[in-house]
């Protein structure tokens, strides 16, 4: 079995859901969501063969000697894929069967399905990759995927800005990542992942490693919501809940840290590297903990938290010890189950009472027992209490703090983030089933609700006991594959009576403080100024400069489609001109005259019979004699052809000016004359034009003259026109067999052209009484 298999179910899954909503919404989501959980159960088969050293490949060659290396359809499932694909195949296997019973009122919801199994698709390509090719199209796939989840509900005005956004600031990453991806493959003469990650000192001896490493930062902080470019995230919160849950968790802010941490063992260690990694993760958790204490909407306050968490990430990425990764992909794991779990709690809170506002939830405990024990279990993970499992994540990012080479300072941060963590989970998962019972009791939510949040819930509980195994058999392979060597893990449920253990206590005694004060921590005036700062400011900033955007646009539409065609074509000779006047200046190709002494009588008289032509072109009003002159000058090179031996190349002249005049005279016929106003302006930039197109263009032939002349081509084809395409004249050969995709081209123009005239013919012919 390949890594393929994965992509396959996921595919099928994707395709299939149009098809199976047809059996209800909530059958198609239970049905849908057997596809990633064989994927998950294959995945898990494949641990001790990746543990081993023996990760499963698969590679079929696409194109041969780009860049002096090879592409190929290469997949691989080392320790690092494995971790991720767990992550979106699992998860995936719960969030499937919700979100059709959570979008079965709405009328496209095979479509959703549809968009959910694409994404997961999509994120299964990034991760099991191993070619920059296909693992660059995995990341641009789950921007688009993200683009069409976050605007389903496309008739908001909302949702559709979101989505809008989301797309934008994403793509700008891609683009950097495609720059940065082709810099590195020319640097290690390879497109393999794998090969790449092993070749550190030759990309570190290459001029193009400073750009490429700052080009994977700013594609990876853009994907990931790194201060400054967290303003979208929040504002995904406009895509359906099962969206954010499944997007939070497992697949789009996550594709960002996979690419930081697949390209740890290249950049790890530079200055520049954990420099940019380390002050803008930490930035950015700061940022998610205040503003998580700043809004009061549940979805918005786990989006803030995913900020948070994504800035810890990035900081124990910049750190780069062993104890930081390890911390890293504890913490991975931790976030991806509770936040699921809870963002499918406020879902499911919200289907129950229609409402996600902190201010009006209360007492819900009794009425949703289901709900209010999946709350209380992800909870008390995401706030890291024992014994669950984020209690071990919460002691491993203490430990790779202190470990590390600022121990106050980065354990200080780890503090004040983790105790936001805590205050929100309390939050999220204690105040809406705390207090008096609701005067209205909200209905009771299905299974499809209920019980995979609940699963997600419990998962934290369960695998606290297994921590250690988790460690050995899933940490420790991608914890390897992250730093480019073995190492070991120091997951475990209780390391005793330790420093951590006492940062542990202290950050949930100051998370418990920040849940008593939430409410007039959030009214105070530093808060709403910090929300004013650091929420408001940078989404009203991306809405100006979008309208700035839009301006821009259509000033140029303005200026460039006016709807006439003369217009059209003199920016586009403009542009050509410019272009080659510039190359020629550049590489100062300045050709000799040529010898025009031993030029006999008969060409000079063509020649100047063909400037006449030209001159007249220039002149002659109306525009019908100016193409007669032109055709004119057409058909005096095409007696140049014939003198200098080219019959083919005069025939094919002849051809196309007759042509041309046939189907100008017909066009003019059937087109009312409307005279543009030419004043001088006007005149005197079209001879410059004129003059810089012609002058640029004869400059290229004289210096194309000067090269040597060389054989190659005439050997080569001369050689195999017989032995490979069984053909003795060698122009057939080459425009039947060398050139059949340039010789069907230039048929399709001359049969198309052909038809133009007849259609022309019958339409005058039609028109006449």
């Amino acid at each position: 079995m390949t890594p393929l298999l994965p992509i396959g179910l996921a595919a099928a899954a994707c395709l299939l859901a149009p098809f199976a909503v047809r059996l209800g919404p909530a059958r198609a989501g239970w049905l849908l969501g057997l596809a990633p959980l064989l994927a998950t159960a294959w995945l898990l088969a494949q641990l001790p063969a990746v543990a081993a050293g023996a990760p499963p490949t698969w590679v079929h060659p696409l194109l041969p000697d780009l860049l002096g290396a090879d592409v190929a359809l290469a997949f691989r499932l080392d320790g690092l894929a494995l971790f991720f694909a767990l992550l979106v195949t699992g998860i995936g296997a719960l969030i499937l069967p919700y979100a059709g019973r959570y979008m079965a009122d709405d009328p496209h919801v095979g479509r959703f399905l549809a968009f959910l199994g694409g994404f997961m698709t999509a994120m299964l390509l990034l991760v099991l990759s191993d070619d920059l090719v296909t693992f660059y199209i995995g990341f641009e796939l789950t921007t688009v995927a993200s683009f069409l989840l976050i605007g389903f509900k496309h008739s908001a005005a909302a949702a559709r800005r979101a989505a809008r956004q989301a797309l934008l600031v994403t793509a700008i990453g891609g683009l950097a990542l495609v720059l940065a991806l082709l810099l590195l493959a020319e640097a290690a003469g390879t497109f393999r992942l794998s090969e790449l990650t092993t070749r550190r000192a030759d990309l570190a001896a290459a001029a193009t490693y400073a750009p490429a490493l700052a080009l994977v930062v700013l594609a990876a902080f853009t994907k990931s919501a790194q201060f400054p470019f967290h303003s979208w995230l929040p504002n995904a919160m406009e895509a359906p809940t099962p969206v954010s849950a499944y997007l939070h968790s497992a697949t789009m802010v996550k594709a960002g840290l996979f690419l930081l941490a697949r390209l740890s063992p290249v950049f790890s260690g530079d200055p520049l590297w954990d420099g940019l990694l380390q002050t803008f993760g930490a930035a950015t958790a700061l940022v998610g903990a205040w503003m998580s204490l700043a809004v009061t909407d549940l979805k918005r306050v786990l989006a803030w938290t995913t900020v948070l968490a994504l800035g810890l990430f990035t900081f124990l990425l910049g750190l780069g010890t062993p104890a930081a990764l390890d911390a890293f992909f504890a913490f991975v794991l931790v976030h991806a189950l509770y936040k699921a779990a809870l963002f499918m709690l406020v879902g499911a809170l919200d289907h129950a009472t229609g409402e996600r506002r902190l201010t009006h939830l209360h007492g819900l405990r009794r009425a949703l027992p289901t709900l209010a024990l999946a709350a209380a279990l992800a909870g008390a993970s995401k706030a890291g209490l024992p014994p669950l499992l984020g209690f071990a994540s919460k002691e491993a990012t203490y430990l790779a703090t202190l470990d590390g080479p600022a121990p106050a300072l980065h354990t200080a941060l780890a503090l004040v983030a983790n105790a936001a963590l805590v205050a929100t989970a309390f939050l999220v998962a204690l105040r809406p089933f705390a207090g008096p019972p609701p005067p209205h009791p909200p209905h009771r939510p299905g299974p499809a609700l209920r019980l995979p949040t609940l699963a997600l819930g419990l998962a934290g509980l369960l695998l606290f006991p297994l921590t250690a195994t988790l460690g050995r058999h899933l940490v420790e392979p991608a914890l390897a594959a992250a730093l480019g060597r073995p190492a070991s893990t120091h997951l475990a449920p209780w390391h005793g009576l330790t420093p951590e253990l006492a940062l542990s206590a202290a950050t949930v005694a100051l998370g418990w403080l920040l849940y008593r004060f939430a409410d007039p921590l959030r009214d105070s005036a530093p808060t709403r100024l910090a929300y004013r700062v650091l929420a408001v400011a940078p989404d009203r900033a991306w809405a100006r400069l979008e309208l700035a955007t839009f301006a821009v646009a259509r000033w140029t539409v303005s200026v460039l489609q006016q709807g006439r065609l003369r217009r059209y074509v003199g920016f586009t000779l403009a542009a050509i001109g410019a272009v080659l006047v510039f190359t020629l200046w550049r590489n100062k190709i300045l050709p000799d005259p040529p010898d025009l002494s031993e030029a006999p009588f008969y060409e000079w008289v063509l020649v100047a019979l063909m400037l006449a032509a030209t001159l007249a072109a220039a002149f002659l009003r109306p525009t019908l004699r100016a193409v007669l002159a032109l055709s004119a000058g057409g058909f005096v090179n095409a007696i140049l052809f014939l003198v200098f031996g080219g019959p083919d190349l005069a025939m094919t002249q002849f051809l196309v000016e007759t042509l041309l005049v046939v189907i100008i005279v017909l066009t003019f016929a059937r087109i009312p004359p409307t005279p543009e106003p030419e004043g001088p302006a006007s005149r005197a930039a079209q001879a410059v034009l004129a003059a810089a197109l012609g002058g640029g263009v004869a400059m290229l032939g004289l210096a194309a003259l000067t090269e040597p002349f060389s054989t190659d081509l005439a050997t080569y084809f001369g050689e195999r026109s017989y032995t490979e395409a069984r053909g003795r004249n060698v122009v057939n050969v080459i425009l039947t067999d060398f050139r059949a995709l340039d010789t069907l081209g230039e048929i399709a123009v001359v049969a198309l052209a052909g038809l133009g005239i007849y259609l022309l013919l019958v339409t005058r012919a039609r028109s006449r009484p």
